[in-house]
């Protein structure tokens, strides 16, 4: 039997070599999306949002608060309006991102010890401009709002450390673990890496399967293995599980050597996640084959897979908030598993308990998948072959 599968594999890699595209696919597109991907988002975070003052309470405190957003990296002043009636026609042109508003009463108010706002305007129609936005202007008026504060207690008499306890009761030492900077760069490009590599994997192997039904090569193989299936497709899985590794670990390189992504845990613990997963996906690229008629049907069904899969794995949307239904759904899915655990590996630095549980969803998965896609390959291609060849039978014995 293993001769019969290193026969399978040599005449795959044969194969493939002969293939260039197809080779440079599997082998190198997952890095070239790596190394896009975290160039285009290599400075981690939006910075100088376009930005609108009306300051309708001229003032040094007021100055002294717009001052503050100017020398925030988050925010550009690009404009000072007269009227807060400006202020949408330049969000609706893309002129501006934000807009900061300073009441008329703002002085007064602050002066009588009087609850003031400063009003913040975003454009939450990008979720990524306005999350951030939202957290570092919440943080520059918080910081100038204590500092007022302050200033009023001391000029009451009171000493430095009077005055900060009767300014501050009670404080929050607000600190963001594991991307303290909110940067895009850790947050995204992993999940595209590991999505780029699932892709191209499963498109290898499905379009290599169904490429041997479009140009009737296995009967070929069969022959010279006397009918054996088992070795042929396991010979031939294992050129994309190869090609997917050396991708994997090609794209990590990239992302955690060149672009810095931190990688506090192990990565040999990615790597205990990664052969499950390989194996998963292969199952799923070898099934979409035996369903389908030609390379160019298993192509577009498995163009369909990675928007969905990304959405409703809990990889940039919490997992708990998604329908119940659609929870059940991703626990069925290998990259719920491993794209988050991956990612969290790198990130949180877990070990290998923390991680246990979802090696063992991911080895399930790969048993019930490989099971699944054997099932349907016996029942739909043999059958089939099986059937020609009882009626050719038939007709021999007709004649």
């Amino acid at each position: 039997m293993f001769n019969n599968i290193w026969e399978g594999f040599k005449r795959e890699v044969l194969l493939l070599f002969n293939d260039k595209r197809t080779l440079l696919m599997v082998f190198f597109v997952p890095i070239l999306y790596t190394i896009f991907f975290g160039f285009l988002y290599s400075q981690g975070i939006v910075r100088e949002l376009s930005t609108a003052v009306v300051n309708n309470s001229p003032c040094q405190l007021s100055r002294t608060i717009v001052d503050g957003f100017r020398s925030s990296e988050r925010f550009a002043v690009n404009y000072e309006l007269n009227s807060e009636d400006e202020i949408l026609s330049l969000m609706e042109d893309k002129k501006i991102d934000v807009a900061i508003v300073i009441p008329s009463d703002f002085e007064a108010n602050v002066k009588k010890g009087k609850p003031t706002e400063v009003f913040i305007g975003i454009n939450a129609a990008n979720m990524i401009i306005g999350n951030g936005a939202m957290v570092s202007a919440m943080q520059v008026v918080e910081t100038y709002s204590s500092g007022v504060t302050l200033t009023k207690l001391k000029s009451q008499g009171l000493s430095s450390s009077q005055a900060y306890n009767g300014a501050i009761p009670l404080s929050f030492n607000f600190r963001p673990w594991y991307n303290p900077s909110y940067s895009y760069l850790n947050f995204m490009v992993l999940g595209i890496l590991i999505l780029a590599v699932q892709q191209i994997t499963m498109m290898g192997a499905a379009n290599s399967l169904v490429g041997e039904k479009e140009d009737e090569n296995l009967s070929q193989f069969l022959t010279a293995t006397n009918g054996s299936l088992l070795p042929f497709i396991i010979g031939k899985s294992a050129v994309y599980f190869i090609s997917g590794l050396f991708s994997l670990v090609g794209s990590a390189f990239f992302a955690f050597e060149v672009f810095r992504i931190p990688l506090r845990g192990d990565f040999a613990h990615i790597l205990l996640l990664t052969v499950p997963f390989l194996v998963c996906v292969i199952a799923w690229g070898l099934a979409i084959a035996v369903l389908c008629s030609d390379r160019a049907q298993a192509t577009r069904i498995i163009m369909l897979l990675p928007y969905p899969i990304f959405l409703v794995s809990g990889l940039t949307y919490h997992l708990g908030a998604i329908p119940r239904p659609l929870q059940y759904l991703a626990m069925a899915i290998p990259f719920t598993h491993y794209g988050n655990y991956f990612r969290n590996v790198a990130l949180m630095g877990l070990g290998l308990d923390q991680i246990w549980n979802s090696v063992n969803w991911l080895i399930m998965l790969a048993l019930v998948y490989s099971l699944i896609f054997w099932a349907i390959f016996r029942f739909k291609w043999m059958g089939k072959r099986s059937l020609k060849r009882e009626k050719m039978k038939k007709c021999c014995e007709t004649f």
